[in-house]
């Protein structure tokens, strides 16, 4: 026990911490969603670029974790050379 009284087990102070992170992931998760990938960076085209020029298979939908129809519904499927949702094989 935490200072000899009721400490962490009193539930209304699990309400108030649950009311606490509650409010919490509401104020910042539209923070958290602004860091989701919407375009490759500078780095992800500079990637692509050079398996261009080294003429390795760019296209990233031969080894996807999700590439069949059901799982995936971008319409760059088949021939995406870049994805936010890529994942590969095996992993």
């Amino acid at each position: 026990m935490h200072g000899g009284g009721q400490g962490f087990e009193s539930p209304q102070l699990h309400k108030k911490i649950a009311l606490l992170f509650s409010e919490a992931c509401e104020l910042f998760l539209p923070f958290l969603m602004a860091k989701t990938k919407v375009g490759p960076t500078w780095i992800d085209k500079a990637k692509i670029r050079l398996k261009k020029t080294l003429g390795m298979n760019i296209f990233l939908c031969d080894s996807c974790k999700w590439n069949w129809r059901s799982a995936c519904h971008y319409p760059e499927r088949p021939n995406a050379v870049w994805c936010p949702d890529y994942q590969k094989k095996g992993k």
